[in-house]
């Protein structure tokens, strides 16, 4: 294979990666329990959708940095039933992946499970409001509740738990829930490199080539 056509396969992949909708990718190693990935749906409105047996989780972002400081509830690993106070900022600039779960019964129902990534849960937004103010992150043509919605919205103390694991890469979760359900946003760091570092990838691979075929040359 000349170096010529090595060189045109290298930018093609990164033209692919560029050009591949976010939404076709993830990096989601696997899921268990309830716990199950789909498609991001139409709505993750209050009693739209209802779901007896499963806890939705669906991909809202992949690659994309963050223009502006994020507040977030979760940072650290642990188990937590208690949510009061909690509250930390990721800064702007960091470039991330972004999920959402949702469960979200009819009755009220007891359902648990895990996802975990291959990359490291940065944090976790449990809160109604600063899942509200974080819904810009959210899919276009999803609808989501607006801070008018319950505070129930969110995760409630006692009877809805989480555990962060200790790499940060697994999230496993026990919820009680019946309407309006239960919802959080998880911030992880993100599995697509930089547009660019493609680029300076198949730069690397020119100079290396350049200097074979001058070597041999000589």
């Amino acid at each position: 294979m000349s170096f010529k056509t090595i060189l045109q396969r290298v930018f093609a992949a990164g033209a692919l990666a560029v050009a591949v909708s976010p939404m076709a990718l993830g990096a989601v190693v696997n899921t268990t329990g309830a716990v199950v990935q789909i498609a991001p749906p139409p709505s993750v409105m209050p009693n739209v959708n209802e779901d007896n047996d499963h806890i939705w989780l669906f991909t809202e972002k992949l690659g994309y940095t963050l223009t502006s400081p994020l507040a977030v509830n979760v940072t650290a690993p642990g188990f937590y039933n208690n949510y009061t106070g909690l509250l930390s900022t990721l800064p702007a600039g960091l470039r991330v992946d972004v999920y959402y779960m949702r469960f979200d019964p009819g009755p009220t129902t007891t359902k648990n499970g895990s996802v975990t990534f291959d990359t490291p849960i940065l944090g976790i937004i449990v809160h109604r409001s600063e899942l509200h103010n974080s819904n810009y992150l959210g899919v276009s043509g999803t609808a989501y509740p607006g801070i008018t919605h319950s505070s129930l919205i969110g995760l409630e103390n006692s009877q809805d738990k989480i555990t962060l694991s200790g790499d940060m890469k697994t999230l496993t979760v026990d919820w009680r829930a019946s309407s309006p359900g239960d919802r959080i946003r998880i911030i992880t760091l993100s599995a697509i490199p930089e547009p660019t570092s493609l680029l300076l990838f198949a730069a690397g691979l020119a100079g290396a080539g350049l200097g074979v075929h001058r070597r041999r040359r000589a």
